[in-house]
C-alpha cells in the first residue's frame, strides 16, 4: 500500500521512501500539476574499469564526489536498459499528469564509446509532448581528459500532457539558456540549484498546484515549491538522503516561520 511507503508527512509535503517504478502506478492518475526532475545520468563512471583517473588531485576528488552523486541508485546499468527505464518512467509521469501538466526533466549529453548519446534518442519516445528544449549553462564541467571540448552545459526537457499547456505569461523574458551556477550541498554531491526549479515554476506552476519530483535527491523541489505556494511529493529510495530531506524541510519551515 502507497501508506506503507510514507518517511515523512507535513501540511504541504509527502515523502515516500522507495523506487519511484513501484510508487509512482500508487498515485492516484491525473492528480500532479507539475513534475520537476532530474534522474541518475548512467555515468558508468564508479566501478567502471574503462574509466582511468590520469592522477591529478582534482581528478581523484572527482572520482569521490562521483561515487558519493551514484550512491542509492544504480548507475552504471547497460545503456538500452536505461533508456528503456526512463521512457516507462516518463510514461507513469504521463498517467498522474492532470491534462494540462508540465515535466521539467534534467538530463545531459553523454558519450559512450566515442559516440554521443543525445536524450532526444529516449525522451522522444515517451506519451509526452515535448515543447521545448532548454540549455542549463552550468559555467563548469565534469571531464575526465575527454579529447573534446569539455561539457558545461545540460538540458532541460519542457514536455507536456495532452493538446495544450498552461504558461505563465511573465516568465516569457527567461529565455531558453538558463546560466545558473551548481549550488554545492554538503549531504548530496548532485544537487539541484534553487534557481533553476524556480525558473521551471516560475513558468507554469500556480499557488496550490501539486508538484512531484520522483528522484528527490535532498528535497530542493520542495523547498522551491513551498515558497511558490505549492503542494509537493517527493520520492526518494534511498533512507540516507530521506533523512536529509526531513532535515532540510525542518529547518526551512523554521526559517520561514521566523
Amino acid at each position: 500500500m502507497l501508506d506503507d511507503h510514507i518517511y515523512f508527512q507535513d501540511e504541504s509535503v509527502i515523502l515516500y521512501q522507495g523506487n519511484n517504478m513501484d510508487i509512482l502506478p500508487m498515485l492516484d492518475p491525473e492528480s500532479v500539476d507539475v513534475v520537476v526532475t532530474s534522474p541518475p545520468y548512467n555515468t558508468q563512471m564508479v566501478g567502471n574499469d574503462k574509466i582511468k583517473p590520469s592522477g591529478f588531485r582534482k581528478e581523484h576528488a572527482m572520482a569521490k564526489n562521483l561515487e558519493k552523486m551514484t550512491s542509492g541508485y544504480s548507475d552504471a546499468i547497460p545503456e538500452q536498459e536505461y533508456q528503456d527505464q526512463q521512457v516507462a518512467m516518463l510514461n507513469m509521469l504521463e498517467r498522474v499528469l492532470v491534462p494540462h501538466g508540465s515535466v521539467f526533466y534534467n538530463t545531459k549529453l553523454r558519450w559512450r564509446d566515442k559516440v554521443l548519446i543525445h536524450p532526444l534518442r529516449y525522451v522522444d519516445r515517451c506519451n509526452l509532448n515535448i515543447r521545448m528544449e532548454i540549455v542549463w549553462n552550468r559555467l563548469v564541467g565534469l571531464t575526465l581528459n575527454a579529447r573534446r571540448f569539455f561539457d558545461s552545459d545540460e538540458r532541460v526537457y519542457w514536455l507536456f500532457k495532452g493538446v495544450d499547456w498552461r504558461w505563465n505569461q511573465s516568465a516569457v523574458g527567461l529565455g531558453s539558456v538558463w546560466t545558473i551556477s551548481p549550488t554545492p550541498f554538503k549531504d548530496h554531491a548532485c544537487v539541484f540549484p534553487e534557481a533553476l526549479v524556480a525558473r521551471c515554476l516560475n513558468g507554469v506552476a500556480r499557488v496550490g498546484d501539486l508538484v512531484l519530483d520522483p528522484y528527490a535527491g535532498s528535497g530542493t523541489v520542495a523547498v522551491v515549491a513551498r515558497k511558490f505556494g505549492c503542494k509537493t511529493i517527493l520520492i526518494e529510495q534511498d533512507p540516507k538522503y530521506c533523512a536529509v530531506i526531513v532535515d532540510r524541510l525542518r529547518q526551512g519551515a523554521l526559517l520561514l516561520d521566523s
